[in-house]
């Protein structure tokens, strides 16, 4: 029987609202959100840079047998608990009714999950081309028992908004998982010194978010409350599942077509082109579905709001996106070194996917907030159907570029073109989405052009880097300007 921490006075009848409790909404929701975000910069911040020293220290075969162990735990960590830290989340009521039996459901799904990829480790590392990285998935699997024991305490904090804990916890997942990982690189442990970090800081992230809950959760069962939970949280599950094979199925195509070292290329590639996508969605994302879902009963409104969150997007993005395109050898050779250097060209697509994920990702958000969840997840389904037979195609025909450019192309003419036809059941028309695009992406194209127009007067690696960026950035801010006069143009153009 769950009991609580704080408040052992209270009531079962009681809700458990602590977190509320402390002020007024907003400004909980906001501090939470301040923690949220503080917890993502430094993080991504933190995980950048030990992939620059990693980068220096392993060799592209080590990160490709560690992509390997890294897919087999991005599938199956997003089901691990069976939906059910939604669910808890969601429960009306007291919480401690529904806590116990989302612990029993959590810690008997990854514990199965767990036996089942102990089982199927050499059959999944085999087909994905690198056998001798079964036991490296196996370690790594340790991880889904480790979230499933820590899902619920997890819950009951993000329902709370103590995201402050929360934040605590992922620090301290980093400072120890971190110097473990890079000791074992520099002693030549090669792809495990990753996994022994990762498991490490998995079971420190889990300690502390068990001890610092409100609310000590002990298993039980109790069927009705299972059936709920299951019920709201399994189709989310399946959606999460969907939406993970979509981003990882790349790898399983480059590792059974291409072998472990241009996976390893791969992985760094496609981690440096998520970075624009991943601060952006940080600072955008966050409140897109929350707006959205305000707007979703007076379409005129949204009709205005959506297009502009677009254009925001956008304007942030872009500059971010044309930079590592235009210098992708110029970037991996200064933070990684020139052994990544084959990493350059499928960078240059893949970054391109990156900025049509933000405009993918807040259509999907639209979709959702707008009631019509089933067709976000139809459309993922498409998604992966079709990005498969590309991947496959563009690895066999042109290698590394052209898996990203496959990648590329279902986005853009499968994806986008799907949820744009979404759009308009909510009352947002295609060619206002192209008018608040029109700045931001011409801005694109003259910073691309002056770019490569200075590229061609400098030669050492970090002069191009350093003149090049610098002035693609005054040329995108100049050509940003409200007002500017091409920008006009080209609107009045599409206007028309």
């Amino acid at each position: 029987m769950a009991a609580p921490c704080r408040t052992r006075q209270r009531t079962m009848s009681e809700p458990e609202q602590p977190g509320l409790a402390e002020g007024p909404l907003s400004r909980t929701v906001a501090k939470a959100l301040g923690w949220s975000t503080l917890a993502q910069v430094l993080g991504r911040a933190g995980s950048f840079a030990v992939g620059i020293v990693l980068a220096r220290l392993l060799t592209p075969e080590d990160f490709g047998l560690y992509a390997v162990a890294l897919v087999a735990i991005n599938l199956l960590i997003v089901a691990n608990d069976l939906g059910v830290i939604a669910a808890v989340i969601r429960w009306q009521g007291d919480v401690r009714e529904a806590a116990g039996t989302a612990a029993t459901l959590s810690l008997l799904f990854s514990a199965a999950l767990f036996a089942a990829v102990f089982a199927v480790a050499p059959a999944f590392a085999s087909a994905m081309g690198s056998p001798s990285a079964a036991n490296l998935v196996r370690v790594i699997a340790i991880a889904l028992l480790i979230d499933g024991a820590s899902a619920v305490p997890q819950a009951i904090l993000v329902r709370e908004f103590r995201n402050d804990r929360l934040a605590l916890a992922e620090l301290g997942g980093f400072l120890t998982g971190t110097p473990v990982t890079i000791a074992m690189a520099v002693l030549g442990a090669g792809p495990w010194s990753i996994v022994a970090g990762r498991v490490l800081g998995a079971s420190t992230v889990a300690v502390i978010v068990v001890v610092s809950a409100p609310i000590r959760t002990w298993p039980r069962f109790d069927r009705d409350v299972s059936g709920q939970l299951i019920r709201f949280g399994a189709p989310l599950a399946l959606s999460a599942v969907v939406a993970q094979a979509v981003l990882n199925v790349d790898y399983i195509v480059v590792g059974r077509a291409l072998g472990p070292v241009d996976l390893g290329i791969y992985l760094l590639a496609f981690n440096l082109s998520s970075w624009p996508a991943s601060l952006v969605s940080t600072a955008v994302a966050r409140v897109a579905f929350a707006g959205f879902s305000r707007l979703v009963k007076d379409h005129s409104r949204l009709a205005l709001a959506f297009p502009r969150s677009i254009g925001v997007a956008l304007s942030i993005l872009a500059p971010m996106v044309v930079v590592l395109a235009v210098l992708a050898p110029e970037v991996i050779e200064f933070l990684y070194g020139s052994k990544w250097l084959p990493a350059a060209t499928p960078l240059r697509f893949l970054v391109l996917l990156g900025g049509m994920r933000i405009v993918i990702d807040l259509l999907m958000d639209l979709t959702i907030a707008d009631g019509r969840p089933g067709v976000a997840l139809v459309v993922r389904v498409v998604w992966l159907a079709a990005v498969v037979p590309s991947l496959a195609v563009g690895a066999s025909a042109a290698g590394l570029p052209g898996v990203g450019a496959a990648h590329v192309a279902v986005a853009a003419l499968v994806v986008l073109p799907l949820l744009l036809i979404d759009a308009g059941r909510s009352g947002i028309r295609t060619r206002r989405l192209v008018e608040e695009a029109v700045r931001p992406l011409l801005s694109t194209a003259v910073a691309a052009v002056v770019m490569l127009t200075v590229l061609t007067t400098v030669s050492t690696p970090f002069a191009r880097l350093a003149v090049g960026g610098a002035c693609g950035a005054l040329a995108y801010v100049v050509t940003l300007i409200p007002g500017n006069p091409l920008v006009a143009w080209v609107r009045t153009r599409v206007r028309s």
